[in-house]
C-alpha cells in the first residue's frame, strides 16, 4: 500500500481517472490487509444500539423503533471482537419520546 501511494505522488501529470485507479487499488490493498488481521469495520444502520459499539451523538425523530441507528456518521473498527473505535451514529427518538 505504502509503495502504491509513493507511485501516485511520484506521477509527473496523472490524470483524475488513474488517480482514481490507483485509490481504488490502493483500497483493495488496505481492505485485504485488514481481512487477513481480523480487522472489520462497525457499520449499525438499522441495528439496535450498542454502547459497546456505538456513540451516539443525537437522537432524532424517525418512525424506527427507539434506540435504532438511523444515520452512521462515521465507521467504527473492531479487531478480533474488540472495539477500537465505535461508530459514531444518531439513533430514534421512537414515537413515545
Amino acid at each position: 500500500m505504502k509503495d502504491s501511494l509513493e507511485a501516485a505522488l511520484a506521477a509527473e501529470s496523472p490524470s483524475v481517472e488513474n488517480m482514481k485507479d490507483g485509490v481504488e487499488l490502493t483500497l483493495k490493498q488496505l481492505v485485504a490487509a485488514f481481512g487477513k488481521f481480523n480487522l472489520v469495520d462497525i457499520s449499525p444502520m438499522g441495528e439496535k444500539f450498542d454502547p459497546h459499539q456505538h456513540q451516539a451523538i443525537q437522537m432524532i425523530e424517525s418512525d424506527q423503533p427507539a434506540n435504532t441507528v438511523v444515520t452512521v456518521l462515521q465507521k467504527g473498527y473492531r479487531l478480533n471482537e474488540r472495539t477500537l473505535r465505535p461508530a459514531l451514529v444518531m439513533v430514534a427518538k421512537g414515537k413515545d419520546a
